[in-house]
């Protein structure tokens, strides 16, 4: 453990033992098995190291959301010798997170978060439905087949720039004003993107009918 351990947690280095019992006892309990899970199996072999997201228990009581980040060294037979890797302290972001869903839930629309590779880290709502593995595709894949790909991405792109940005798209079957705004942490810098959907198929529909009528009576 390094000195990090006091400026962001409250521990002074006296206090730390350098041994996995001193941060087992610190992770809460409700986070606990999945994350020894994850470690056990890169120390077995299974996968070349091992990250999480956890909760931490600062020096004040209060819990702090960590995300941790470790290599395993392995000897010469292969064997595990030790876990080097860096515990950061997330709590701004997950409490970001946390404002963001709050504001999905209480708007007439669907809308889903991307980090700044356009890889989705959530969604909320049913804009995705035909695709319930939506968590960890990137928005390139999601709109692989889509005739509307490019001004999408490029959409994205202008977000991720740090621009309000919004299209209509339609393909075919139901048609959507997506709403792309950048997302940013507390500190003001772009982290992803938030796309929010709305259905406005009716709507568009409706002025088909009107046209096609219009042109008949041509």
């Amino acid at each position: 453990w390094d000195g990090s351990l006091e400026s962001r947690f409250g521990y002074h280095r006296d206090e730390v033992v350098s041994h996995i019992s001193w941060w087992r006892e610190r992770v809460h309990p409700d986070d606990l098995e999945r994350v020894e899970q994850a470690a056990a199996e890169a120390i077995r072999g299974e996968s070349p190291g091992w990250s999480s997201e956890y909760r931490f228990h600062r020096k004040d009581g209060s819990w702090a959301w960590v995300a941790s980040r470790s290599a395993i060294e392995r000897d010469v037979e292969g064997g595990a010798r030790r876990a080097v890797g860096a515990l950061i302290d997330i709590s701004k972001l997950k409490e970001t997170e946390s404002r963001l869903r709050l504001f999905t839930e209480q708007i007439p629309a669907r809308a889903c978060a991307t980090d700044r590779e356009l890889r989705v880290v959530w969604h909320a709502g049913a804009a995705f439905s035909s695709n319930p593995s939506v968590v960890g595709k990137t928005v390139p894949e999601l709109f692989a087949q889509s005739p509307d790909r490019e001004r999408v991405l490029e959409g994205y792109r202008r977000a991720l720039a740090g621009e309000s940005y919004g299209l209509d798209i339609d393909d075919g079957t139901a048609a959507a004003h997506l709403q792309l705004e950048p997302f940013r942490d507390p500190g003001g810098n772009v982290i992803g993107v938030v796309g929010i959907v709305f259905d406005i198929t009716d709507r568009v529909r409706t002025a088909d009918e009107v046209r096609a009528g219009q042109q008949l009576l041509r």
